[in-house]
């Protein structure tokens, strides 16, 4: 299209020259009109060899960016297809987490209240235990004290100078009153550990007997059953002992 154009304007402009030539009069005036020409042709030549160069320069830009834009665009869908998967993967991980978080607070309240359960028995061992340590200490000096209160009147035959220890005890003493005193006194304490509804009989049919101040088969009976019950005593706070321990190790 501007080929067409060109060339119309040559032939007008030869066709100045042809009318230049033959009419003189006019001959400013076309000349004129051909400068004039001349000058949008040459202007226009440099405005096609512009857009010529701008044209080129941005089929230039345009083939090189669109492969470097189309090979961006390829790897940033990549990146996009990754980042949809990675986030699909922790959503699934995070439903797992929410699950394990969820049994974890329930294993902590399970945790708590088996700890809290524990302690209540702890305590309530070691409750017992104190009772039993106490009611085994007070049984066993109760038993201790009749035994060498009964002793006294050579009851307890096992000892080797029972005999002479009477002699001399009773030659010490004023009277039988102070020391049926004592004796009343001490058995009474001691029957109130003794487990045995034979043994307490035996025991109040000795108090009620009268007292003579001296050994009986009753009396040696008595001292017999005292050391018994004493030796059970015994027995029971060191088997409650081992227990508390074993109690003890197994809360901590």
């Amino acid at each position: 299209m501007k080929t067409a154009w060109l060339t119309t304007l040559a032939l007008a402009t030869c066709l100045f020259h042809g009318k230049a030539e033959v009419a003189d009069g006019k001959d400013r005036a076309i000349t004129k009109v051909v400068k004039m020409l001349e000058a949008m042709l040459e202007k226009s030549k440099a405005d096609g060899d512009a857009d010529r160069k701008t044209y080129a320069k941005f089929l230039c830009y345009c083939n090189t960016n669109k492969e470097e834009k189309t090979s961006e665009i390829k790897s940033l869908s990549t990146d996009i297809d990754a980042l949809e998967t990675k986030i699909e993967e922790l959503k699934g991980s995070s439903g797992v987490l929410s699950k394990d978080v969820a049994k974890l607070k329930a294993d902590m309240a399970d945790n708590k209240l088996a700890r809290e359960q524990a302690t209540k028995q702890r305590m309530k061992e070691a409750s017992a235990f104190g009772d039993l340590d106490k009611d085994s200490t007070a049984a066993i000096g109760q038993m201790d004290k009749a035994i060498d209160t009964l002793s006294e009147i050579g009851a307890d035959q096992t000892l080797a100078n029972a005999a002479a220890d009477h002699m001399q005890f009773m030659a010490g003493r004023k009277g039988l009153l102070a020391l049926r005193s004592r004796v009343q006194e001490a058995l009474t304490a001691a029957s109130a550990f003794l487990q045995s509804n034979g043994h307490k009989k035996v025991v109040e049919s000795f108090l009620q007997a009268p007292f003579t101040g001296t050994y009986t088969a009753q009396s040696g009976e008595v001292v017999g059953i005292l050391k018994d019950m004493r030796d059970t005593f015994k027995a029971n706070l060191a088997s409650g002992k081992i227990a508390e321990l074993g109690q003890l190790k197994a809360y901590v």
